[in-house]
């Protein structure tokens, strides 16, 4: 199952969800994204990345 972080549109990055609990780290340059899971329930979330900083999205309906 993968995870999708968009920017004005375009997917600019993916990670995998396979064997790591649900958990997935996304280095991403500052800005705003929108980070999807497609097979996931819950709606796709809108996050702002700031510089030195860990931003949370979670997914709970999300069947690993």
């Amino acid at each position: 199952m993968l995870v999708y972080a968009q920017q004005n549109g375009r997917v600019v990055a993916t990670r995998s969800l396979g064997g790591t609990g649900g958990r997935y780290r996304m280095p991403l340059a500052p800005g705003d994204y929108t980070i999807s899971v497609p097979r996931s329930k819950d709606p796709p979330r809108g996050v702002t990345v700031l510089s030195g900083r860990t931003v949370t999205a979670n997914f709970p309906n999300l069947c690993v």
